[in-house]
């Protein structure tokens, strides 16, 4: 049995490093989206983007049989660190 929690917890290691990854790619587009938002003079903030963006999560995540609000939280952790990182 503690073999098969040992592979269980090895394949959520793999997960979490991936998630990791895509964090680092997300992080690194966004930094380039505020570059580009600080010399067109946009406004670093798009609340009916951000909106937009979290209803198509959501529905995608209820889809998926996810835990909405969990995702929910999540992602309005993401947008509001992705603000500070366009900054």
């Amino acid at each position: 049995m503690s073999e098969k929690l040992q592979d269980l917890r090895q394949k959520i290691d793999r997960i979490d490093d991936q998630i990791l990854l895509l964090l680092k790619e997300r992080i690194g587009l966004m930094e380039k989206i505020g570059l580009i938002k600080k010399q067109s003079n946009l406004s670093i903030r798009d609340d009916r983007r951000e909106k937009e963006k979290l209803k198509i999560i959501e529905q995608k995540a209820e889809k998926l049989e996810l835990p909405v609000a969990f995702i929910s939280r999540l992602w309005t952790a993401i947008f509001i660190q992705s603000e500070e990182i366009e900054k």
